[in-house]
């Protein structure tokens, strides 16, 4: 299963260094937003957002699809793996 979160944050961040005027890319120096400037607080909101879309991915429906796989499947032997690419505290 896929949710996105991952593209969501990237597009987002493209978003708000184009609203800076940054260059995007890998090999460049980062942007810093002050955060209690009006885009900081708009970029802080929405990676937050973004970051609530991908729990809700993860703790929310993940853990419903696996029940209901088990209770459709003859094998109900799923295994348990797990790829966190993104750490959400």
């Amino acid at each position: 299963m896929h949710f996105g979160a991952r593209g969501l944050g990237h597009k987002t961040a493209k978003h708000f260094l184009k609203a800076t005027g940054a260059p995007g890319g890998m090999d460049v120096e980062p942007c810093v937003l002050p955060i209690d400037s009006d885009l900081g607080a708009e970029y802080f909101e929405a990676m937050r957002m973004a970051g609530e879309y991908a729990f809700a991915g993860r703790a929310g429906f993940a853990p419903a699809w696996r029940r209901s796989w088990e209770r459709r499947s003859e094998n109900s032997e799923l295994p348990l793996t797990t790829e966190m690419r993104d750490k959400i505290d």
